[in-house]
């Protein structure tokens, strides 16, 4: 009998004791589930958002290196990602047919399963994603389906089912400036229209072009959850203040898919005046500062200290010999060498430059070298994705460093002299901007005037964002009133059998906090994480305090023992199996520190 066939049949046999007596489901409790069928362990554990019914669960079997996952609610229709980091040649063996049967994984896939049916007593319908653990494995994937109806057997692609309307999936993606996103949860549609919202620290500086980067952010994530969408709408709210519906009525954003994603505005008008943007380079700051224009500049901090730090470095190089009390500064930039599977081995110093700075501005530049430097990164890779460069990404890099590049020549431009009073000058007000301090005025005109303040006007379509809002609110009542279950110890199987959730909601407002389409799994830790005391011990300061310390010791001492398997290991291990080893226990800590921070959450009542 071979070692999958036994692992099949310890899973059936488990469901077999499972359906004899009611167990209490996952996402009721705040414990971790784990066992071991076969060769395949298994760990579930409730999921940390608020969601009825939310878990997570992680089959996998250590000797094959394949591992399946599932975070979620219970639904008649889930999705599970089946991942492997076996090498990309034995993939290529399994993946050639592009057959079910052929793949490793059908051991992993019935635990999983059985453990799904266990806790969604509803479920009809199983989709999985087969792929490689690392990009660099290659880009070999593979789409299956399993079915109640066909007695779960795998079935090779996406077929369609009456359940899938009941499939429930999350998209998070923002523009590249984190001011607008989209924080979606809902259902597949076959043309949607979707409401992309804005953070309230980036409502002063909306624009358009903001919320066309989220709709190019998140309409690929839609469509790889939805095969076949090539078409979504957006409304947005708030419409920046300058940007107006060309028509009565409701307008929208349209991303359609050809060879790839395009966004059509032609649905809105910008009404932004020609001075709207007064400051736009390196030469037009050193202008508005010459004049001591301060109301100019407060628009402009980001930028602001991208040229202090450039002034400065411009400034060491072209005139050395006027700085009458220099303090030496060094900057270093660092090359990073990785491995193979991208682990950092070596860092070594790329460019070093070593500059001289006047003593009484030294805290200045010292204090703006940072924000300038992450300003500068930050545009410079903005400029390389443009997706004006998306099917040339030398032009991408090409047009960052010419605008680095014209940013340098303006700057030597802007100090050319080194002692002429309108260097000074702007050197003045500069650090007095800087030290918040009054400017020097009347001695240099400029014609700029302020940027033009747009407050925002709200949604874009009106009637639409009503309605939508409304059913999301509704949604979240019915949520609310779903959110504490019955306890499962005695309760009946109607009791289990409640509805799945309702099928859409969307926070148009993205958190901060939140990275653009990444939703992190509450994932499991080693099996002798304690679990926390029940309700009446929490509320108890003392006891409360007593776990959480206990908590701690035991984290500190899973992870010793781990690093202490893995070096043990790592000292006989080949080359190859090092890589692996590596990759496999940073995981590993990764999940550990993930469940402790969830934990102590609950433990602090939070």
């Amino acid at each position: 009998m071979t070692i999958q066939l036994k692992s099949l049949l310890a899973a059936s046999l488990l469901s077999i004791q499972l359906a004899g007596h009611a167990q209490p489901k996952v996402w009721e409790q705040h414990v971790r589930v784990s066992r071991q069928v076969g060769d395949v362990a298994l760990s579930m554990n409730r999921g940390s958002s608020s969601t009825p019914r939310d878990f997570y669960a992680l089959a996998e079997n250590k000797k094959s290196r394949i591992r399946a996952e599932f975070q979620g609610a219970c639904s008649e229709l889930v999705a599970v990602n089946v991942l492997t980091l076996d090498s990309p040649s034995n993939l290529e063996r399994f993946l050639a047919p592009q057959s079910g049967p052929d793949l490793p994984i059908h051991d992993v896939l019935q635990v999983m399963r059985e453990a799904l049916a266990e806790q969604c007593e509803q479920l009809q319908v199983v989709r999985i994603t087969f792929r490689p653990f690392l990009p660099m494995q290659g880009a070999i994937s593979y789409e299956g389906t399993l079915t109640k109806t066909g007695g779960w057997r795998l079935q090779d692609g996406r077929i369609n089912t009456s359940y899938d309307n009941a499939y429930v999936f999350e998209i998070r993606a923002r523009d590249a400036s984190s001011a607008v996103g989209l924080n979606f949860k809902g259902s597949c549609e076959k043309e949607p229209t979707l409401l992309l919202g804005a953070s309230p620290a980036g409502l002063k500086a909306l624009s358009l072009e903001h919320y066309v980067d989220a709709v190019l952010a998140a309409s690929p994530k839609y469509a790889k959850e939805c095969p076949g969408v090539t078409r979504i709408r957006y409304a947005i709210d708030p419409m920046p203040g300058a940007v107006l519906c060309k028509k009565e009525g409701d307008c929208f954003l349209e991303a359609s898919f050809g060879k790839e994603w395009v966004v059509d505005a032609s649905q809105f008008k910008v009404e932004e005046k020609e001075n709207n943007r007064p400051i736009r380079n390196v030469k037009d700051m050193a202008e508005v500062l010459a004049a001591g224009r301060f109301d100019i500049v407060e628009d402009y901090r980001p930028f602001f200290s991208f040229f202090v730090m450039s002034y400065f470095i411009a400034y060491a190089e072209h005139c050395e010999s006027n700085i009458r009390e220099p303090v030496r500064r060094q900057i270093k930039f660092k090359k990073q060498n990785g491995d193979s599977i991208g682990e950092l081995n070596r860092e070594d110093d790329f460019i070093t430059i070593d500059m001289k700075v006047e003593k009484e501005y030294a805290n200045v530049f010292d204090a703006h070298f940072g924000p300038g430097s992450r300003w500068q990164i930050i545009r410079g890779f903005s400029i390389a994705t443009d997706p004006r460069h998306a099917s040339s990404p030398m032009d991408g890099a090409s047009a960052a460093v010419g605008s680095m590049l014209a940013d340098m020549e303006q700057m030597r431009e802007a100090i050319k002299g080194c002692t002429g009073d309108r260097v000074l000058t702007v050197q003045q007000n500069m650090v007095s901007f800087a030290r918040s301090q009054p400017p020097v005025t009347g001695k240099y005109a400029t014609e700029k005037k302020p940027k033009m303040k747009y407050p925002p006007t709200g949604p874009s379509a009106p009637a639409f964002t009503a309605a939508y809002l409304e059913k999301r609110e509704r949604a979240r009542h019915e949520e609310k009133q779903d959110s504490n279950p019955p306890s499962r110890l005695n309760a009946t199987k109607d009791a289990a059998s409640v509805p799945a959730t309702p099928s859409q909601q969307d926070d148009s407002v993205p958190p901060a906090s939140t990275s653009i389409g990444t939703v992190q799994p509450n994932a499991p830790a080693a099996a002798s994480m304690p679990a926390p005391p029940g309700k009446d011990s929490t509320n108890d300061a003392k006891d409360r305090a007593a776990a959480m310390q206990e908590l701690r010791r035991a984290h500190a001492h899973e992870s010793s023992e781990a690093l202490k398997e893995f070096q043990a290991k790592m000292k006989s291990a080949t080359p190859q199996e090092r890589r692996t080893l590596q990759l496999e226990f940073r995981q590993r800590q990764q999940e550990r520190q993930q469940e402790l921070q969830r934990r102590m959450l609950e433990l602090s009542g939070r």
